[in-house]
């Protein structure tokens, strides 16, 4: 899957992009959005969730022992441990309203239902394809947080505001220049268009680039700047129908080119291209995450008073949820 952070917050991605001009940016918001969603809660069967879910020391100050943070949990694992699939759901609606949430009185969880065992890989295929197109409702969450005291980790307060993934991009507004009709035609056709990658023949790209960088770090005591140097690393990793084109490789991989010195239908094309490779990148990574025989349910809430549903797939040994596109988001 694709790490389109830069700080490489998201450890189960590995690719940069420089996707950061403001005339791309509601792309990358989308882009970014079905990364986090597909994969908030995805995890390999035998493996844990994240580093973020493995203990983590913290300053402590010097009149008290030394403590270890509890591990970051999910909304769904927080509470009872998990024994069943409706445990999950139970977790949920018992912590919703301590949760950390800004908003949380904008919703209503109504109930949660079972929909299917997924009982075969047309089935399996079926869900890769609804959690990477804009049928699926996502997230877009807003953190903050105060500064910490007495050595204690800072509390994040959430604000969560559902959106379609790619909904950033099918409503941009200032429309950039190449963002034409029939462009947007095409974005509205590629964002749900069903594959199959069981059945295609895919090219695996990556690359590795290190690069030595110099950054100005505070002031010394005679208020000259410190400098410190470092070495960044950037990993590419993507699915794609066939071979890369030079101009992708220059603009997305080395960043050795920017987009808006390609010709405009070269924009497009490189433009569209990206958004299909990753779509088929987080299929391949769904097809690692979920199986045959996992469990579907559905969650129903109000939000604003408006009806609103998100499927969750539910791993069918340990019984958790490996795929939400929303409330697995909300960790704590």
């Amino acid at each position: 899957m694709l790490n389109l952070i830069k700080s490489g917050s998201l450890t189960s991605c590995r690719s940069n992009f420089g996707w950061w001009s403001f005339r791309v940016r509601p792309i990358i918001h989308a882009v970014v959005l079905l990364v986090c969603a597909v994969l908030c809660c995805a995890s390999c069967k035998h493996e844990e969730h994240s580093r973020k879910d493995q203990a983590q020391y913290y300053p402590t100050t010097p009149s008290t022992p030394e403590r270890i943070s509890p591990p970051e949990r999910t909304i769904y694992e927080k509470g009872d441990s998990i024994r069943d699939f409706e445990t999950n759901f139970k977790n949920l609606f018992q912590n919703w309203d301590t949760a950390p949430i800004v908003n949380a009185a904008d919703f209503k969880l109504k109930g949660y239902s079972f929909k299917e065992v997924i009982e075969d890989r047309a089935a399996l295929n079926r869900y890769r394809n609804y959690f990477t197109s804009n049928q699926s409702l996502g997230m877009n969450m807003r953190k903050s947080s105060r500064s910490s005291a007495n050595g204690e980790k800072a509390k994040v307060r959430m604000t969560l505001l559902p959106e379609y993934t790619y909904d950033p991009i099918l409503n941009i507004d200032p429309k950039p220049e190449w963002y034409t009709p029939a462009f947007k035609d095409a974005v509205v056709k590629l964002v749900d268009q069903d594959f199959n990658i069981d059945t295609l023949e895919l090219t695996y790209h990556s690359s590795m680039q290190k690069e030595e960088f110099t950054e100005q770090k505070g002031y010394s005591s005679d208020g000259s700047p410190n400098y410190i140097k470092g070495r960044a690393q950037k990993n590419f990793e993507t699915y794609a129908l066939g071979p890369l084109s030079e101009d992708y490789i220059q603009v997305f991989v080395t960043e050795k080119k920017a987009l808006e010195e390609l010709p405009l239908e070269a924009q497009q094309r490189i433009l569209l291209a990206q958004l299909r490779n990753q779509r088929l990148t987080a299929q391949v990574s769904l097809s690692k995450n979920i199986a045959v025989g996992d469990v579907v349910y559905a969650i129903q809430f109000l939000y604003k008073e408006k009806p609103n549903e998100v499927f969750v797939i539910c791993d069918q040994d340990s019984k958790k949820v490996l795929v939400d596109t929303f409330f697995s988001a909300i960790r704590y």
